[in-house]
């Protein structure tokens, strides 16, 4: 019900931030308010927050069908300080958006834009990549299945690469200028365009994109059928425990495992980031990465061999995190091991109490003797 957390956490978020401002001279309880306003509105913000900490992003994968020669149209000429490409027999349309939070099933021709993160895509000449100042996202519409998968999308990048008036990035642009767009259409068609021509230009802020778009010599252009939209699995990591044991070896198995059985391979770099125990004396890491082939079951051990020893200690930790997905993304990336003590604690050594000597009782005895004579007899 990820999508039900989506919709909870907009909902505490909205909420928090369209709070009620206090009116001029409005009564109030106490002398405290002015402090406990502010409180209390940092409450209201930090609430949705602890809610919502649960939340993963997800990343949506799209492949398209390779160009062929009948799908190219390339530049036949272009002119510096133009930025040109030409595209290849083999090439593909290629890449991803990662949005906050999976996306909600049964979507039909939904706008996500306000929901991506992050996106990169690739036409196989040049790629357009959210954080870089000249890339646009144009449009981003999708349509999902009743486990919120894609199943067709309208995404439309663009990256400006000229500009007569000023920087790529920044602009001001005009008709005129000139950028790469890339285009995924319904689930069956990808296109791209290098050093387009735009003839006409959105320069309401933030959006800068060009929504009149042509081409001419000096534009290459590939259009091809075929494609599809994939899900990017997440990668977690289990806390796990083992008796120490009092000699030789023995493994502490940290299960990794992926919310679905790969379709593409994937790798996760697993690192030891903390905990009480001792690389090398207390445990080795025999490698440190996990990787699955197309089909492989979800679930694999990462082992940590454990040295056993007789000496009584308290029970050791440490913690692994992982890192550097490469076609997953991360979910639950902590955990803790913990080595557990299985040697008894030797009972303390018993106090000796000392004994009084016959010799002594006798002494005792017989001062108390001589001591009650005296009180008799004193006047």
């Amino acid at each position: 019900m990820e999508w039900l957390d989506a919709a909870l956490c907009n909902a505490l978020h909205e909420a928090a931030e369209h709070r009620p401002t206090p009116t001029a001279g409005a009564p109030t309880m106490n002398n405290d308010e002015p402090m406990r306003t502010p409180m209390l509105r940092r409450l209201a913000m930090l609430l949705p927050a602890l809610l919502c900490l649960g939340a993963q992003a997800a990343t949506y994968v799209y492949t398209g069908s390779p160009y062929s020669g009948g799908t190219i149209n390339n530049a036949t000429s272009c002119a510096a300080p133009e930025v040109c490409g030409q595209f290849t027999v083999g090439q593909s349309v290629s890449g991803s958006i990662t949005t906050a939070l999976p996306l909600a099933p049964n979507l039909t021709n939904s706008d996500i834009a306000a929901s991506v993160t992050g996106y990169s895509f690739s036409n196989g000449v040049s790629s357009i990549v959210s954080g870089s100042p000249p890339a646009r996202l144009v449009t981003a519409l999708v349509t999902t299945d009743g486990a919120g998968a894609i199943t067709s999308a309208d995404i439309k990048l663009q990256r400006w690469t000229y500009s007569a008036a000023g920087s790529a990035a920044a602009g001001p642009h005009v008709a005129g200028d000139r950028f790469d767009e890339i285009n995924v259409v319904g689930a069956v068609a990808s296109g791209a365009s290098i050093n387009g021509f735009c003839a006409g230009v959105d320069i309401s802020v933030p959006t800068d994109t060009c929504n009149t778009v042509s081409a001419n010599t000096a534009t290459s252009v590939a259009v091809v059928s075929g494609g599809a939209w994939d899900m990017l699995p997440s990668v977690s990591i289990a806390d796990a425990s083992v008796l120490e044991g009092n000699s030789g070896f023995s493994n502490l198995n940290f299960p990794i495992t992926l919310s679905a059985i790969p379709s593409a391979p994937v790798t996760v770099t697993v690192g030891l980031t903390g905990g009480t125990a001792t690389a090398g004396t207390d445990f080795a890491m025999p490698f440190l990465s996990v990787s699955w082939a197309p089909g492989d079951p979800v679930t694999k051990n990462f082992v940590i061999v454990v040295q056993g020893e007789s000496i009584a200690e308290p029970d050791e930790t440490l913690q692994l995190t992982l890192s550097n997905p490469v076609g997953a993304v991360l979910g639950a990336a902590v955990a803790t091991g913990t080595i557990l003590n299985d040697d008894a604690v030797p009972p303390a050594a018993a106090t000796a109490i000392p004994t009084l000597s016959e010799w002594t009782l006798m002494l005792l005895a017989t001062a108390s003797v001589v001591i009650g004579m005296w009180r008799t007899r004193r006047p």
